[in-house]
């Protein structure tokens, strides 16, 4: 997923295709961070390969794909931004970072006008999102702005299942990714261990709320690493395909 990222000037007052992509044997990372340590922003990816190292005057390391990059200047509302995939996904992100002359400790009455009141919005649409800020310490009672999550392509969504997941615990890659899952409903999982056991079934798996985590669905205890194979009924389509478990 390209980076994205914009600088917002303050305003005062109130049918999708199928197909199958063939993946090699590797662990791929499905997840990332940024945060701040001392004067030192880090915005990084789990389990994916350096591909760029950038230094600016406010310090700040940006490694790994998919990652937004971050940069500051004055009165104005610092987020980053990532496009959802292809038509139909709900992969999109937004993150505020800050706003000028307001920390986050008086950053109050936070909304959307969807309602969330969260500073981080992941799973959505291409759509226009409508952020208000009420802020305590900032000049301007009242902060609104708008953000854009755009389409990466505007080509129907590819369904892809990764070959690979270390459900760790760590706050990375812990469950196992099906790329655009979410668009291709109704859909039913089931996955099995080298013998042929059921391990793990799920209908309408959508990388959210339904979700392999690396658990025997019976029991609800962890499974050993190893390979694993699954069987995906997606809109009466079979895939079937391998999966390795590491932690």
């Amino acid at each position: 997923m390209q980076k994205l990222l914009f600088i917002l000037s303050l305003i005062g007052s109130v049918p999708a295709a199928f197909s199958q992509t063939s993946i090699e044997r590797q662990v791929f990372g499905t997840a990332g961070k940024a945060e701040t340590i001392g004067s030192i922003d880090i915005s990084y990816t789990i389990g994916e390969c350096v591909v760029t190292t950038e230094t600016t005057g406010s310090n700040i390391l940006t490694q790994g794909f998919q990652q937004p990059e971050k940069f500051t200047s004055p009165d104005s509302i610092v987020y980053e931004k990532q496009n959802a995939t292809c038509k139909d996904s709900k992969d999109g992100l937004i993150r505020i970072i800050s706003v000028p002359n307001c920390t986050l400790s008086v950053l109050q009455n936070f909304f959307w006008s969807d309602g969330d009141t969260s500073r981080i919005r992941t799973n959505l649409p291409a759509g226009t999102y409508i952020a208000n800020f009420v802020c305590l310490s900032a000049p301007l009672d009242t902060i609104r702005d708008t953000i854009t999550i755009g389409l990466e392509s505007e080509d129907p969504c590819v369904l892809k299942f990764y070959s690979g997941f270390t459900p760790n615990k760590d706050g990375g890659n812990d469950y196992w990714h099906i790329e655009n899952i979410e668009v291709f409903q109704p859909n039913s999982i089931s996955v099995f261990n080298r013998w042929g056991d059921l391990v793990w079934t799920g209908e309408n798996y959508d990388n959210n709320t339904v979700k392999w985590v690396g658990r025997e669905y019976r029991k609800d205890i962890p499974l050993p690493d190893g390979t694993y194979f699954y069987v995906a009924k997606v809109q009466d389509i079979i895939y079937k395909g391998w999966v390795e478990l590491t932690r």
